[in-house]
């Protein structure tokens, strides 16, 4: 009975080493998803060769709320071509347009 129970402990041993090198090889990989995306979402924006500077400032702004966790504000005194950017920017980022 007391292999046993020394068997299982070095299981216990192992698996929790397991998965603390696992954590330590994830965790850089994880952290460099979100600034991938957020250069993702700013090749998309400037990508829209055929819209002005507004349009292309709004798109990465409205990615930049998203990704961030920010309430959607499209802003009432930016121009109408900053405020379809900025919803074009928003979806892109993965958020719902309200």
């Amino acid at each position: 009975m007391k292999n046993i129970t020394v068997m299982m402990k070095i299981q216990i041993t192992l698996m929790s080493m397991a998965v603390f090198v696992t954590a330590l090889t994830m965790g850089p990989t994880l952290s460099n998803l979100s600034l991938m995306q957020t250069a993702d979402a700013s090749a998309y924006c400037q990508g829209h060769t055929h819209k002005d500077k507004n349009w292309k400032d709004g798109c990465e702004s409205g990615a930049a709320d998203c990704k961030g966790g920010k309430d959607y504000n499209k802003g009432s005194g930016h121009t109408a071509d900053f405020q379809s950017g900025y919803n074009a920017g928003w979806s892109n980022g993965g958020c719902y347009v309200p």
